[in-house]
């Protein structure tokens, strides 16, 4: 060994491998499969098990099980067992401890019967043991089934394993994807995906690098429901040094509280011989790029056009992608000739953001040396462009901002392009240490430098991709690293700090084309110059089901807003209205508010507006939510709204004192509805959650707990009560009627005193009167409706 280059003979010199046996290409590792080669311990999903069931026509299931990879002599157990998963109940189970052969395979096999029609889930699990005796899990593997005795003409058995099923035990982590060629201190993105997903159902995935030592780097988090069968997840990785690594994935249902799988995966990023960095070919810009017609239906020709400054490179990367990135419709690498024609996708969808990307290419291989971005517009069918540009589009992002990397020259961004101090000298480090050259704990005058009137900086929450250069600006290379907005003072806008909100009205409620809608607000707290406004319709009764805009943009913050509602808007749709504090183009979510209108078909009467009480009212009652690691919400009148105070948590007053209040929720409630006599809890929903402090803002659906009132002190609570406010009306009638339950002074209108409202005894007569049918308002709702007011004319009658 000492005199031979390549100890183990697999192809990869000792000098570029590692003599710790505990990890991937050791020059003790002939096949590089992470063990050394005179060990089996190793680490778990290693592939050592093939795990077979197979449900046979008498209703039975044989299974088998083989290890292979062993080494002889050496201490290994077998685990197994059967799952029914309808019930989650252990069927079978078997515990197996056994010396390797000769072979380095061990098997087992066996047959179930009397099993029932229903799902399983057959779970093995394969360990080992030193000499030292200490014991580690080598491998694991679950197959799943499905016992189907209607599925072969009365036979026991459905014959065949099922993939996934529909119980959320069959989740489980699929796949990961590292890129290719991963150098030293550049960041990266890993791909992990989910398969077995169950729709509804809470899911976690929790991403962690750790280094040799086991000591966690770095923690990505993704929360999400499940929709589709598998769910693909990014994670950006910090550029991490050359040497050994881990990656661990943790994969929850947070609906069931149980861990569904894990993976371990160990990796190398190794040394690279030039500077451990991309090295570019020299400088490159995009004074101008864009797409023409900016505003265009599917299937419509796209032209992109550009021109290029700097080392010229012969070719360009071109894409339309949807939002950044999370769908392509178009990717190439294309001739740099200044323009090129593409036909778009029919599957666009209009309801989607649209981006245009050109970047710098060489012999058919993006270079990520200088790049640009753009955006356009998918239109609907039968929508006419607004102002369809025959130039360019400008860049997405403006805003004048710095970026610093240690050991590289400062970079600015002027009107959307990237470029290096002219100095070559301006660096990261601090002026204590490098004097004139150093700007790293001097940004706000380092952005003074290019934009004299900055009054601040801002540091972003994610990196950008930068060209940077060795000093002198001598050498390029390409790396994410994060970025400083420079805030000047012309173009200052209201800082929200704290908490606001909107009271909202929407007239007339009910509407006919051609008519004009107004929404009015007042708001209080911290007032922003500008709103977001939001005209949007959706399938009946199914809040994110056919979701489309009919408006949604900023404004001035002025109060009011007109639409005048244009022919074609469907009255079969449910119609929802929005606003919302704005501090820069995006949702600040510190406060906002939905209200509702009915679309009227040219039939709409009296039946519609007691639906529209009924069904399309904003749910104004009392009530909390919580979520662990976030800021505690309240509901007033409609609005969701987060804890002023940016530290009341879901954790419990014996672990955080007086921050915790998950086992305090009536004094909760109370804080903000002294009158509040008891909790309850409602269902979830979708809500804006804060991180401390009231800082960052996450949308997820979560528990809701009722803050229970006795509005009219009859010992009675609201949710049980028929009448809370003891007017004389129960709460559903005066829901049907239009009128505030909880409010004693406001009752509905009964111009003949029979204690039936005007407007349900003129939707039972509407009624009775149309011989051609019912209004299309949906049959059961329509039929809910009438039972109440027929019910109540006829009891007038026989009173009569």
């Amino acid at each position: 060994d000492a005199d031979d280059d390549d100890d183990d003979d697999d192809g990869i010199s000792d000098s570029g491998e590692v003599t710790d046996t505990d990890n991937m290409t050791n020059i003790y590792d002939y096949d590089n499969d992470g063990y050394h080669d005179c060990s089996s311990m190793g680490i778990l999903h290693m592939n050592m098990l093939d795990v077979q069931a197979n449900v046979l026509a008498d209703g039975s299931v044989s299974f088998t099980i083989d290890a292979s990879d062993l080494v002889s002599g050496e201490s290994a157990s077998m685990f197994w067992n059967l799952i029914d998963t309808d019930d989650f109940l252990q069927l079978n189970n078997s515990t197996t401890g056994f010396v390797v052969p000769a072979t380095g395979s061990w098997g087992d096999s066996g047959t179930w019967y009397g099993l029932t029609d229903g799902p399983y889930c057959f779970n093995v699990e394969l360990s080992g043991s030193d000499a030292s005796g200490n014991s580690d899990v080598l491998d694991s593997e679950q197959v799943c089934f499905t016992i189907d005795s209607s599925s072969n003409g009365g036979g026991g058995g459905s014959g065949v394993v099922d993939d996934c099923g529909s119980n959320y035990n069959f989740s489980s982590i699929d796949s990961y994807e590292f890129p290719n060629g991963i150098l030293p201190d550049q960041d990266f993105v890993l791909a992990v995906t989910s398969t077995c997903l169950v729709d509804g159902v809470h899911y976690d995935m929790m991403i962690i690098i750790s280094d040799s030592s086991n000591s966690t780097l770095q923690t990505e988090y993704f929360d999400w429901f499940g929709s589709d069968l598998d769910e693909t997840h990014f994670a950006a990785i910090s550029g991490l040094g050359a040497g050994d690594y881990f990656l661990y994935v943790d994969l929850i249902s947070i609906t069931h509280s149980v861990y569904l799988d894990t993976l371990f995966v160990p990796f190398t990023i190794g040394s690279s011989t030039d500077g451990n960095q991309t090295e570019l070919e020299g400088y490159c810009s995009f004074p101008s790029f864009g797409a023409t017609p900016t505003e265009l239906l599917p299937g419509d020709d796209l032209t992109f056009s550009w021109a290029m400054d700097g080392d010229i490179s012969p070719q360009v990367y071109l894409s339309v992608s949807s939002g950044w990135g999370s769908q392509y419709y178009y990717s190439d690498i294309v001739q740099n000739d200044g323009i090129h024609t593409i036909t778009l996708p029919y599957s666009m969808n209009p309801n989607h953001d649209y981006v245009i990307y050109i970047e710098s290419s060489y012999d058919d291989n993006r270079s990520y040396q200088c790049w640009k971005y753009g955006s356009i517009d998918i239109l609907f069918e039968g929508e006419e462009p607004v102002e369809n540009e025959t130039v360019p589009t400008p860049t997405v992002d403006e805003t004048p901002r710095i970026s610093m990397w240690f050991g590289k020259v400062n970079q600015h961004n002027e009107n959307g392009t990237w470029m290096t101090d002219p100095d070559g000298v301006a660096g990261a480090g601090t002026y204590a240490n490098w004097g004139d050259e150093g700007w790293g704990d001097r940004k706000l005058e380092y952005c003074q430098r290019f934009w004299p009137s900055t009054v601040d900086v801002v540091l972003r929450d994610l990196p950008e991709e930068i060209v940077f250069y060795t000093r002198g600006n001598t050498d390029g290379y390409v790396s994410m690293k994060p970025v400083w907005e420079c805030i000047l003072e012309e173009e200052q806008v209201p800082v929200l700090t704290g908490s606001c909100t909107i009271d909202l009205t929407v007239t007339p409620q009910e509407i006919e084309i051609g008519e004009t809608l107004t929404m009015e607000w007042t708001m209080t707290g911290d007032i922003p110059a500008e709103v977001r406004v939001a005209v949007s319709s959706h399938d009946s009764g199914m809040w994110n089901v056919g979701v489309q805009y009919h408006v949604s943009q900023h404004i001035a913050n002025t109060g009011i807003f007109e639409y005048v509602i244009p022919a074609g808007m469907n009255p079969d749709r449910d119609y929802v209205v929005y606003v919302d504090a704005v501090l820069t183009d995006d949702f600040t979510t510190y406060c906002w508010k939905y209200g509702s209108f009915d679309l009227l078909a040219d039939n709409e009467g009296a039946i519609d507006e007691v639906i529209d009480n009924l069904f399309n009212t904003t749910d104004r009652t009392p009530r909390i939510s919580m979520w662990y690691g976030k800021v505690n919400q309240h509901n007033e009148n409609g609005t969701w709204m987060t804890d002023p105070d940016g530290t009341a948590g879901a954790g419990n007053y014996a672990q955080f004192g007086n921050d915790g209040w998950g086992d305090r929720k009536l004094e909760y409630c109370q804080r903000f509805w002294p009158d509040t006599l008891a909790v309850e809890p409602m269902g979830a929903e979708e809500i804006v959650f804060y991180t401390r402090g009231n800082a960052q803002a996450y949308l997820t659906t979560k528990p809701v707990w009722e803050c229970v009132h006795d509005t009219d002190g009859d010992g009675e609570m609201d949710n049980v009560d028929v009448d809370d406010d003891d007017d004389g009306w129960t709460d559903i009638l005066e829901q049907a009627c239009g009128t505030n339950e909880l409010d004693a002074n406001d009752v509905p209108a009964d111009a003949d005193g029979d204690q039936i409202c005007d407007l349900l005894e003129e939707a039972a007569i509407e009624a009775a009167e149309d011989s051609d049918g019912l209004p299309s308002v949906g049959f059961l709702a329509t039929l809910a409706v009438l039972s109440v007011a027929f019910i109540l004319v006829s009891r007038k009658e026989l009173e009569e």
